[in-house]
């Protein structure tokens, strides 16, 4: 048992602990205050920073809202300027287009569809100004539709119309070949069609290739069409002239007129003149007024033929009058160039020389019988003596063969009055008119010569000489092939081929020359006649002499 002093010593020593456990008590209650205060305290920082950071997260969404909607503004302000500038750019291609097609519209004629009179004289002078530029030649031909006035009478200006654009079409063929040959006239309300004008699609086979890419077809206006011809000389320009002759007159045109009624058939045929660079003038006045001259020539010829400026009318232009010139013959430059190419021919083939320089007296004594100008009889000489120059480039084996020709050598042998063109047109002046003769001294009077078909007047009057005489001493002379037949044999040949090979006229007084001489009236010409069998007579025909 614990006695009452031990109980009293507890009881002694419990009361500070008492005390002590009291104190501690008030201090976790006063921690528990002062975390209570913390935390509250730290929630309304929280709540502070909350606060805050939710202000500062909606001002951000505001802002980003703003640079929303503002962007939405520019890319609508951006979606705006871009269907302006779309529009822009649309309406800038239609004023160009715009701007295009009234430029061609008033470069076009409304009623063909080719360059107009505006047009065709611009083309000329730039053609004109690459010539000086560049020293070559170039031709325009003038042409013009036969009776057009009648056609208009007969069938009405519709007819007209479509014949107009026909021709044209005809013209430039070589440069746009069309399917379909057919031109309508739709005009009035509802596009009412007053009937049409087609022709036969066979009539293209002779316009085709007889113009070049470069060359240039207009209206010149009323019923006149031109043509530019670029890099062409005289003879050229007058074989294109005679192809869209004959490509025009080759086929009717047929007019079906209103109702349904049955197609009438129009011949057509056009007159053209010719009229090149230097030759016959400088400008595109002088050489519009040439090819026009020589038109209105064709129209007082007979309509339907090709004639050229300065060789037709015989009233040579101030530019060329130095070189027909009468009194001043061949001047010093042109005398060196005749010596030239004769020797050239001379040390090629004597006899080809000794040939050229007989015909050289026939040709005078035709021409003169004839009635032909000092000017002509002066290119007719020259012509006589260098028509066969080309005869250079044949060889020896076929100039020489003693038996005949082959069909292949036949070939090479009919390039020679080409050659000989080209060799004129390259020594110029006075030359470039006589190539346009020497090149045609093989066509026939029929169509059926060489090298490029002519016929009747449309070879030059010099051409159609030098055939007649040039086959002539080719029958009366010594051959390397055969003998030389008798004057009256080759006479008769000369007679039976009149109309066929030869311009009748010409025979005529190339005969009456041949009598002339037989009568002593005239020198004569040494022919050396002798007898042959019939064999050597048809050999000798003029159709196969080289």
């Amino acid at each position: 048992m614990i006695s009452d002093s031990m109980n009293a010593k507890l009881l002694f020593s419990a009361a500070p602990l008492h005390g002590s456990m009291q104190s501690v008590g008030d201090t976790t209650s006063e921690c528990a205050h002062l975390q209570e205060a913390y935390d509250e305290q730290h929630i309304l920082v929280q709540q502070r920073e909350i606060a805050h950071l939710q202000s500062v997260v909606n001002e951000q969404r505001c802002e980003i809202d703003r640079e929303v909607a503002l962007c939405a503004r520019l890319q609508e302000a951006y979606d705006e300027q871009h269907i302006l500038v779309q529009q822009q750019q649309e309406l800038l291609a239609e004023v160009d287009q715009l701007y295009k097609e009234q430029a061609q519209t008033a470069a076009t004629d409304a009623i063909t569809g080719l360059p107009n009179h505006r047009a065709l004289m611009s083309r000329l002078e730039e053609e004109l100004a690459h010539c000086r530029r560049a020293d070559r030649s170039c031709a325009i031909l003038f042409i013009d539709i036969d009776h057009f006035k009648r056609v208009n009478d007969t069938w009405g200006h519709r007819a007209g119309d479509a014949i107009l654009r026909e021709i044209g079409a005809r013209l430039c063929l070589a440069q746009q070949v069309r399917k379909r040959v057919r031109s309508a006239v739709s005009v009035g309300q509802g596009g009412r069609h007053y009937g049409h004008y087609t022709h036969p699609p066979n009539y293209l086979s002779n316009a085709r290739s007889t113009l070049r890419k470069e060359d240039f077809v207009g209206r010149y206006g009323g019923e006149e069409f031109a043509i530019i011809l670029p890099n062409a000389g005289l003879s050229g320009a007058r074989v294109v002239a005679e192809r869209l002759r004959v490509a025009v007159a080759k086929q009717p045109c047929f007019w079906e007129a209103e109702g349904g009624q049955s197609a009438v058939p129009i011949s057509m045929t056009v007159s053209i003149g010719v009229a090149v660079y230097q030759l016959h003038g400088v400008t595109s006045e002088a050489l519009v007024e040439s090819a026009d001259r020589a038109m209105y020539r064709a129209k007082q010829s007979g309509r339907n033929c090709v004639r050229l400026a300065v060789m037709e009318e015989g009233e040579p232009l101030q530019e060329i009058q130095p070189i027909l010139d009468a009194k001043q013959r061949v001047h010093t430059l042109e005398a060196g160039i005749v010596r030239a190419l004769t020797t050239a021919a001379s040390a090629h083939d004597q006899g080809t020389n000794a040939h050229a320089h007989r015909l050289v007296h026939l040709a005078m004594a035709t021409a003169h019988e004839l009635g032909r100008s000092e000017d002509e009889l002066h290119l007719i000489r020259l012509a006589a003596l260098l028509h066969d120059i080309g005869k250079i480039s044949i060889p020896d084996a076929i100039l020489h063969k003693p038996g005949p020709l082959t069909d292949e050598e036949w070939a090479i042998m009919r390039r020679h009055p080409q050659v000989s063109c080209e060799i004129l047109e390259q020594a110029g002046g006075i030359f470039h008119l006589l190539a346009h003769i020497v090149v045609a001294h093989h066509e026939r009077w029929d169509g059926c010569g060489y090298p490029n078909g002519l016929a009747q007047e449309t070879i030059p009057i010099g051409a159609r000489i030098i055939s007649v005489v040039d086959s002539y001493d080719a029958i009366t002379s010594r051959r390397v092939y055969r003998e030389p037949l008798p004057i009256e044999q080759a006479k008769e040949e000369l007679r039976r081929c009149a109309g066929s090979q030869f311009d009748p006229q010409v025979v005529a007084a190339f005969l009456r020359i041949l009598d002339e001489q037989e009568q002593g009236m005239l020198p004569p010409e040494s022919t050396g006649p002798a007898h042959f069998t019939a064999a050597e007579q048809e050999q000798a025909a003029p159709l196969a002499y080289r």
